[in-house]
């Protein structure tokens, strides 16, 4: 999807109906006056204009107007006011053709934010966990299209990392597979963490963090990750945003001590 902002056409819009009004009154008081050479200058560089935009949303054929018209105005100093209302009507009206041919998609204000937002979940997020940035954009983006059910499966997507570091803490590993006996195997070391003759001084609060941690991962699982990877779960606007928050702070607590390359 392109990223464009509907005011440049806008501006087109209003320089041709003024250009062709103009050129309609001068039509009618001289319809066989030539139009002068600093009158085409002011045409040429408004005309010249458009045809980068239409690159931008695919408007081929309206280009190909504009720079027929460009080259017009440009070669031939003998173009009547008549002439020229001729070919400001006919390139307004190519425009306006294709365009109605064409998607466009609206993006409201409390949603673009979302949209194609690098470091969604910031600096830390992005340094601790950087595998997990494709979902993560990918669901802010999602979000701001209004497809909910598929930002929530980016987000449930962009934990994996997170999972993963967090099972390097205690030799587990985590190819890609189902949560559940990871997350097992995660809190069955986390429980022997106090009976370990060699454990840190403040294992106590690792204890804690680790099994917050945990118990998180299993939390999204059974709540999100199952429903939304077995095609059962159907997200609205509100229920995805409560998860994108909810995803956004654990992953932020989790790159206060972990990354994916944790050893």
């Amino acid at each position: 999807m392109e990223q464009y902002s509907a005011d440049v056409f806008f501006s087109i819009g209003i320089f041709l109906t003024y250009a062709k009004e103009v050129s309609m009154v001068n039509a009618r008081i001289d319809p066989k006056g030539f139009v002068n050479a600093e009158s085409r200058r002011n045409i040429i560089a408004e005309i010249s204009k458009i045809p980068g935009h239409c690159d931008t949303v695919s408007l081929n054929l309206s280009k190909l107007a504009c720079n027929r018209a460009i080259h017009e105005f440009d070669t031939n100093d003998k173009i009547t006011h008549q002439e020229c209302n001729q070919i400001l009507v006919e390139l307004r009206t190519r425009i306006k053709d294709e365009m109605s041919h064409t998607l466009f998609m609206y993006i409201p204000n409390d949603r673009a934010e979302w949209f194609n937002k690098e470091r969604l979940f910031g600096e830390s997020v992005g340094n601790s966990f950087p595998s997990a940035s494709f979902d993560i954009k990918e669901a802010g983006s999602c979000f701001a299209c209004a497809r909910f059910t598929a930002s929530v499966f980016h987000l449930m997507r962009a934990l994996e990392p997170g999972l993963g570091g967090l099972g390097k803490v205690f030799g587990v590993s985590f190819e890609r597979t189902n949560w559940q006996p990871v997350i097992e195997q995660i809190e069955a070391k986390i429980r022997s963490m106090g009976s370990d003759p060699s454990k840190a001084a403040d294992w106590k609060e690792q204890h804690e963090y680790y099994s917050q941690a945990a118990s998180s991962f299993m939390f999204f699982k059974d709540a999100w990750r199952n429903y939304t990877a077995h095609a059962r779960g159907k997200y609205t606007q509100e229920e995805a945003l409560t998860i994108m928050v909810n995803v956004k702070a654990f992953m932020q607590k989790l790159a206060a001590r972990l990354s994916e390359t944790t050893v």
